[in-house]
């Protein structure tokens, strides 16, 4: 086995190893392009997310003549929506299962790499995300019990209590009636990456905004075909005031009734693991359960 780093500028040839281990496996990533793997590895910069790192490593573990597993770790800082977070990150980290040694080494390289710093905090699949991965989630899919497993196994606990995703697919949805006739509903499709466009569905009482829904096309995150003709819905907000009188359920089957007519077939959402609310809420509409995601963190390193 051999353990080493791999050159920034031949990331893209690890995209085999992302598509063979994540693609066929976790729920709502798909196969990916050299070159979209590559760029895709390194979110821009926007309002809500900000990052300072040195000293970056893509480690690789490499048996048989093969790349078996690989790691992108980083020390530095992170601003995520106005949380902070500093001390080492490894970003990504995946093995090929039945390869458990070299996902060790793997781990331990990371790690010893983040203690020669002098950072004494890590965290893996926390803040930093790939844009192709998981609808832009950072976290890591209890679909990848091996990976999961291996951080539980080297003292990391969950740095939050995870988060939930949903699927409806050839969903059927008809146009909701307003609960009050006499607000303003603004419908807006917006260009972006994928074959469809992005849906924002807001409601306003005179110059106030009541709720909200932001959707966007999985064809934002990746390039792939059977991508292009799915959904996300991204955020869904009522102001307090407002709650309790059937705006979220007009905003969300709104939102879905018109990505029906521009030619979506199949939606995706997610909430925190303990939002019972919104998990009624959500398969009441159709959505199951597809997998639930965590990130890690493991202090004193």
């Amino acid at each position: 086995m051999e353990i080493r780093d791999w050159a920034k500028d031949n990331l893209g040839d690890l995209a085999n190893v992302y598509n063979a281990q994540i693609a066929t496996t976790v729920p709502h990533c798909y196969a990916l392009s050299p070159d979209e793997f590559s760029v895709g590895c390194y979110p821009q910069t926007g309002d809500d997310f900000q990052s300072t790192f040195q000293n970056e490593r893509i480690i690789v573990g490499i048996k048989g003549a093969q790349v078996r597993g690989f790691a992108l770790v980083r020390v530095g800082q992170i601003t995520h929506r106005a949380r902070r977070l500093d001390g080492g990150f490894i970003h990504f980290l995946t093995y090929e299962t039945g390869y458990r040694d070299v996902g060790q080494a793997i781990l331990a390289a990371c790690e010893r790499h983040v203690r020669d710093t002098g950072a004494s905090t890590i965290r893996a699949f926390d803040g930093y995300f790939y844009r192709f991965h998981h609808l832009g989630s950072p976290f890591v899919s209890d679909r990848m019990a091996h990976v999961y497993g291996l951080f539980g196994m080297n003292g990391y606990g969950l740095a939050g209590a995870g988060e939930i995703f949903l699927e409806s697919c050839h969903y059927e949805v008809a146009n909701p009636v307003l609960p009050d006739p006499t607000v303003e509903v603004h419908v807006q499709a917006q260009e972006g990456q994928g074959n469809l466009p992005n849906i924002t569905v807001r409601v306003l009482c005179g110059d106030q905004e009541i709720g909200s829904c932001i959707a966007l096309s999985v064809g934002d995150f990746c390039r792939a075909r059977e991508a292009q003709n799915a959904i996300f819905v991204k955020g869904l907000g009522v102001t307090d005031n407002a709650q309790g009188r059937g705006w979220g359920r007009y905003l969300l089957a709104r939102t879905l009734w018109e990505a029906r007519q521009l030619g979506y077939r199949h939606t995706a959402i997610s909430t925190a693991k303990r939002n019972y609310r919104a998990q009624l809420f959500y398969t009441n509409y159709g959505y199951r359960v597809t997998d639930t995601v965590y990130s890690f963190i493991k202090e004193d390193l």
